[in-house]
């Protein structure tokens, strides 16, 4: 499994409409890459570590069978999900592609999803 983690830094001024992001961009990426797309987390900063503002907005976890899957459906499919992402944001995200190396939750990410739960490791 791997993960792609896309941050939107807590700008002041800029916009982030997560009613479109959710009901429209989160369901257009996992339609295109179908069944290697297994699951999605959504978190909104609440507040930074001392208090203020969060550094970040917004992060979006979107979990893949294999960084291959991931991949074959970018090449096909990027240019339209990133063009996709001025309708919900002026904020320029930050990419990163993470492997799991380590865990305790014993939730499945995107478990609502219909993903398998994921196996805890050490």
């Amino acid at each position: 499994m791997v993960r792609v983690s896309v941050h939107y830094a807590a700008t002041p001024g800029k916009r982030f409409d997560m009613e479109y992001y959710l009901g429209k961009h989160v369901p257009l990426t996992k339609q295109r890459y179908g069944d290697a797309f297994l699951g999605f987390e959504v978190y909104e900063g609440s507040s930074g570590g001392d208090g203020g503002l969060p550094p970040i907005a917004v992060t979006g976890h979107f979990y893949f069978e294999s960084a291959e899957r991931l991949v074959e459906g970018a090449q096909k499919h990027n240019a339209e999900l990133l063009a996709d992402i001025p309708n919900f944001t002026d904020i320029v995200p930050v990419f990163v592609i993470e492997s799991r190396r380590a865990g305790s939750v014993g939730f499945a990410p995107g478990a609502s999803s219909g993903s398998k739960p994921a196996p805890e490791t050490p």
